[in-house]
């Protein structure tokens, strides 16, 4: 997912009810099909989930769906939507479909941060998987805090990359363990996120604790200081003259 232009009517994220198991289906074929495109399958699980099991999903009490619908002259119209399944007291996202037409308007972004808002406070946690070649995905998850912990294949032999998120409680603490650092080589070598890092890396520029509550964006933003401004994932450029490309990731301290 990328960034685009806001979405200008009037959005509405609510629960999810049986009666929309067709226009989830809809949209989750629809959006999933580049990411098909990309693993040279059609055989991805959101692509071959049937309408009864869209339909057992709604009806999982460990499962919460949410939908997103924009307001129109001839009703609602549903355009998004994304599911949380809690086991063992972690929340795993899955299924985050935007409809084509409105993808990058920030409909994605709302309903993963409601869900992390819904759920946040009853689980340790979030994790999900995403395609191995999916590198939009990648550095879309990655600035809502989410950092890269395996890869994988499925049964198919698909790549497949596992991404968590902690969930942070309480006031900023600076010797958090999640820590944003930004590097003046943004195309240079690098730790991936999620390697343990204490000391100064090659390039850094600013390090801080991610805040409560903060995505990776704020927190890049924050730590660049005045005159910041963002430019695409991960990828931000110090204005104050000085166009130095800076890059933020995340890293854990031990």
């Amino acid at each position: 997912m990328t960034a685009g232009p806001a979405v200008s009517p009037p959005l509405l994220l609510r629960a999810a009810d049986p009666a929309d198991a067709g226009e989830i289906l809809t949209v989750q074929r629809a959006a999933f099909v580049t990411e098909a495109q990309a693993h040279d399958t059609p055989h991805l699980p959101p692509l071959v989930e049937t309408l009864t099991e869209v339909r057992a999903a709604l009806t999982d009490g460990g499962t919460r769906v949410l939908v997103a619908e924009l307001a129109g002259p001839r009703g609602g119209r549903l355009v998004g939507a994304a599911r949380c399944t809690v086991r063992d007291g972690r929340g795993w996202i899955g299924r985050v479909a935007v409809a084509p037409d409105v993808a990058g308007t920030g409909i994605g972004s709302a309903l993963l941060q409601r869900l992390h808002d819904d759920l946040g406070p009853s689980v340790t946690g979030f994790s999900l998987w995403t395609g191995g070649r999916s590198t939009g995905n990648h550095a879309w998850y990655a600035g809502h805090g989410y950092l890269v912990t395996g890869r994988t294949a499925d049964h198919l032999g698909v790549p497949v990359v596992t991404m968590a998120r902690p969930v942070l409680r309480g006031a900023p603490d600076p010797l958090a363990s999640v820590v944003v650092v930004l590097s003046a080589a943004p195309d240079g070598p690098r730790p991936d996120p999620g390697e343990v890092a204490a000391g100064p890396l090659p390039g850094e520029l600013a390090r801080g604790a991610l805040r409560h509550g903060e995505s990776l964006r704020t927190a890049a933003l924050r730590l660049a200081g005045p005159g910041a401004a963002f430019v695409r994932p991960l990828a931000y450029y110090r204005t104050g003259g000085d166009d130095t490309p800076v890059l933020a990731t995340v890293l854990v301290r031990p």
